[in-house]
């Protein structure tokens, strides 16, 4: 039986950026609305700040190599800067796969193969495991990112990408200016245009990029 809500709102053709932000270089509003769950306090993020993050993300993937569709895997728990990743990778016109926290190597492996993903964002807790799998599928360690919201110089930190020899920290592929602009997309090719790949029970689901 198929059950109807008893409300509903028109979805506007619109990209997410767009729908989200508006235009890619007007004022949004300084007050918080993303929060740590641990540290609220010190770590939150404003509008404002969630779209810039997001614009020097999508800048800095496009620079290390990201092309349209390209997929992007974070193996990581929630933090404050998840949603900056996400749309980061929507905003260079790439592909998000999240995959579960709690994965062993072979079905990271299997999850980073299947998708083709380009580039891994994974936990600092989680890098051996990340190691191991990205190793088993010849994926190059230079496109593995350690991933966290601390951005602070942490030479124990660098030991370990130095060791590892990975690409670098989540900061790394942060641009140092926030002057991206996203493609608007309009076209019937671009409602067709996947921006998720979600694994989720055995399942495999395409999610496009218009809201």
């Amino acid at each position: 039986m198929v059950i109807k809500p008893s409300k509903s709102c028109n979805i506007p053709d619109l990209d997410l950026s767009t729908w989200l932000f508006g235009d890619p270089d007007k004022p949004l509003s300084d007050e918080p609305i993303l929060f740590s769950a641990e540290e609220p306090e010190r770590l939150n993020l404003s509008k404002q700040q969630f779209r810039s993050y997001a614009k020097r993300f999508a800048k800095g993937l496009i620079k290390a190599g990201l092309k349209p569709q390209d997929k992007v895997l974070l193996f990581s728990g929630n933090n404050v800067f998840f949603p900056v990743v996400f749309m980061g990778i929507v905003m260079a016109e790439g592909v998000f796969t999240g995959a579960n926290p709690t994965y062993i190597a072979r079905e990271l492996a299997y999850q980073l193969k299947d998708s083709g993903a380009k580039f891994c964002l994974t936990a600092t807790a989680s890098l051996n495991t990340t190691l191991e799998a990205v190793d088993s599928i010849n994926m190059s360690r230079r496109n593995v990112f350690v991933y966290d919201d601390d951005f602070s110089d942490n030479s124990l930190r660098a030991d370990l990408i130095k060791k590892a020899k990975i690409g670098g920290h989540f900061k790394d592929l942060l641009d140092d200016n926030d002057s991206f602009k996203w493609k608007a997309l309009r076209s019937r090719k671009d409602v067709n245009t996947t921006a998720v790949i979600n694994y989720s029970s055995g399942y495999v689901c395409h999610t496009k990029i218009l809201t």
